[in-house]
């Protein structure tokens, strides 16, 4: 099952109707999930026993990200300032990313939720979901001696 349902970046209000459906689906009250200012980018890979999701903030502070689970869907947002934003200098060009960010990510129901554990190191967000130990199934064969 796939843990991210990937949609390209919001360019005008009609693309983003996906988005304003989902947050009516999800019925989030997080109301500034939707309204970020740019979005880290993440992969997701899956092991045997686990799916890892690895998002890249670069210049985020540790504790300026949030991350939860809530009806099922993993959110993770946060803030990105800049160190100089009490300059009053002119910027003649930027292309850093600042501002608030949001991305959340609907889990399978075969993970385990109180399990799942998130490290920050070097502007890399890592976050380990394990997945639930299949059900064995309750019919078996008894040998007849």
């Amino acid at each position: 099952m796939n843990i991210v349902n990937w949609r390209y970046k919001p360019t005008s209000l009609f693309d983003r109707m996906p988005s304003v459906l989902d947050n009516a689906i999800y019925n989030s009250n997080d109301n500034d999930l939707y309204k970020n200012e740019w979005q880290p980018l993440v992969d997701v890979k899956e092991t045997s026993k686990s799916f890892i999701l690895v998002a890249d903030m670069p210049g985020v502070k540790k504790n300026n990200i949030e991350a939860k689970i809530k009806e099922n869907v993993l959110i993770i947002k946060g803030d990105n300032k800049l160190d100089d934003e009490k300059n009053n200098d002119d910027y003649h060009y930027s292309e850093r990313k600042v501002g608030k960010f949001a991305r959340s990510f609907k889990l399978p129901k075969s993970v385990m939720e109180d399990k799942i554990t998130g490290n920050f190191k070097d502007g890399t967000l890592t976050i380990t979901i394990p997945k639930a130990e299949k059900e064995k199934p309750n019919d078996r064969l008894i040998s007849i001696k």
